[in-house]
């Protein structure tokens, strides 16, 4: 099967942008996913899951070390599957230069 028909049948995500500092639902017409947040008075604003401590760093580390979702959800159960996927998202946005540095 060619990869592009692959891509072609699945359901678009919405896309993290960051936008002042916060990272929502939408923001002028924009989707976003609203699960990454900065705020300065947290983890010296580095990007964390909205409305915890944890930072979309850790996520990424843990699953690079081969933490299996299941086992990051159980370390972190404030966590929800679909923030996995926003860091993972959140990552790939930033390195493509698609978000502004918050």
């Amino acid at each position: 099967m060619n990869p592009d028909d692959e891509n072609r049948n699945r359901t678009p995500r919405p896309e993290a942008f960051a936008t002042d500092n916060f990272i929502g639902p939408e923001k002028d017409g924009i989707p976003v996913n609203g699960r990454i947040e900065t705020n300065p008075k947290v983890l010296a604003g580095k990007p964390v899951i909205r409305g915890t401590r944890v930072p979309v760093y850790l996520i990424l580390e843990l699953l690079a070390a081969g933490n299996s979702r299941q086992e990051i959800l159980k370390e972190y159960p404030q966590l929800a599957d679909e923030d996995i996927t926003a860091a993972m998202e959140y990552a790939s946005q930033l390195l493509r230069g698609e978000l502004l540095d918050a």
